[in-house]
């Protein structure tokens, strides 16, 4: 899946992680320069979380979007962080099965994008469940109200003729180039309040 596309995004998120750095940085700097009640107020605390949230999405977006090099692979602390950090949320809770060594970054990709597609059919919240290994993965979605669009899932195996995607569903377009790339095959089962997407 290494394309323009693939190339500018993570040119950009490469670009936005030093700034983002640098704004985390300066606050820590103002906790530890001033008095009693210096960087502490609500304000302050609204920016470092603010920071905090768009690196984790940063982090995201550059390994699920990002152009892969060959033979690349990410180690399962750093995996962990990311997915911690994105799918552990008020309304999310996530599950992840990860192997001891490291995996390849294009099956972790894999991994990100089937997580984003399966976040989409979850309005509402619910329960995620993530299985990586070198030779293939398995994400499952569960929910009491559990809404996959079929106009985006029903291409990823074939069912349906493609439509282009919105910004907010390009997972769903980014999902089956990069499992071609990896040499996988999509599978995604739909019963009632559960959805298992395997690759």
């Amino acid at each position: 899946m290494t394309d323009l596309s693939a190339l500018v995004s993570s040119r950009i998120c490469h670009d936005m992680m030093n700034p983002l750095g640098a704004i985390g940085n300066g606050l820590e700097l103002l906790a530890m320069a001033g008095g009693p009640g210096a960087a502490t107020g609500p304000e302050l605390a609204l920016i470092a979380e603010s920071v905090a949230r768009a690196t984790a999405r940063l982090r995201l977006f550059r390994l699920a979007f990002g152009a892969p090099a060959p033979g690349q692979s990410l180690g399962r602390d750093a995996l962990r962080s990311i997915l911690e950090e994105n799918f552990e949320t008020p309304r999310l809770s996530l599950a992840a099965d990860l192997p001891e060594a490291t995996l390849p970054r294009s099956m972790a990709q894999l991994g990100l994008l089937a997580l984003l597609c399966a976040e989409a059919a979850l309005p509402r919240g619910g329960q995620l469940a993530l299985t990586l290994a070198p030779a293939g993965g398995r994400v499952r979605a569960e929910a009491d109200t559990l809404r996959p669009d079929p106009a985006h899932w029903a291409p990823l195996t074939g069912a349906g003729p493609a439509t282009p995607p919105g910004a907010a569903q390009v997972q769903f377009a980014l999902l089956p180039a990069a499992a071609r790339a990896a040499g996988r095959a999509l599978d995604v089962n739909h019963e009632g309040c559960a959805l298992t997407l395997r690759f």
